[in-house]
């Protein structure tokens, strides 16, 4: 009986762990750069096509901001980029990019356009 018992409980607490194993949010796995591909592609399909939208443009956002950031320091490397998402979900990139408004966003790209077009002349 008390085997029984012990057996029904641990099949209980496996069942409870492997739903709340299920219902863990993918990140973005940054490792290297095929990870980051894998892992930004399957939390992609894992959404309907809005939300796919929404964090494209996010993860641009966030992509173009850091790149700036970095151009600013004068010290960038795909690290410093990729540490941005790395380990985030796709809400949490999305709420990243909501805090960088599209004017700043603009002036952004518009000022790494520019060092990129000095760089290519000095080369």
């Amino acid at each position: 009986m008390i085997n029984k018992k012990i057996l029904l409980l641990l099949s209980f607490l496996f069942l409870i762990s492997g739903c709340s194993f299920l219902k863990r949010e993918l990140t973005i796995d940054a490792t290297n750069d095929q990870t980051l591909k894998t892992s930004v592609e399957k939390i992609a399909k894992s959404m309907p096509r809005e939300k796919q939208m929404e964090f494209g443009k996010a993860i641009g956002k966030v992509a173009i901001m850091s790149l700036y950031d970095c151009m600013k320091t004068k010290s960038c490397s795909k690290e410093t980029v990729k540490n941005k998402i790395h380990g985030k979900t796709a809400d949490e990139v999305i709420q990243m990019a909501s805090q960088i408004n599209d004017v700043e966003s603009q002036k952004m790209s518009t000022s790494i356009m520019k060092d990129l077009i000095k760089i290519n002349k000095n080369q």
